[in-house]
């Protein structure tokens, strides 16, 4: 059997569940500025039965989305904090 390398490096994708509780429910990529933010990158939008592929800045993030992230493992845990609070600092817990 052959190996194959995928060159992600320390990078890993994670399937993140949008509860309408989140901050983030109603706005669109650009406005979230995630990956300004964290550094993770939203590759793609699980939408009920719908894949948004490399979703455009100006796709709005909806309550059940499921957003298919690109990141380190640090990246992806500033992340959740993101989606769980709208907030990136943990400081303030």
């Amino acid at each position: 059997m052959d190996e194959i390398q995928v060159p992600l490096g320390e990078a890993i994708i994670e399937w993140v569940d949008i509860d309408s509780s989140s901050p983030l429910v109603g706005q669109t990529l650009r406005a979230a500025n995630i990956r300004e933010q964290t550094g993770v990158s939203i590759i793609a939008i699980q939408r009920a039965e719908k894949t948004i592929a490399n979703p455009m800045p100006d796709t709005t993030i909806e309550a059940d989305d499921i957003l298919v992230t690109l990141g380190s493992r640090d990246e992806q845990q500033a992340f959740s904090e993101l989606v769980e609070t709208g907030s990136t600092d943990t400081s303030q817990a």
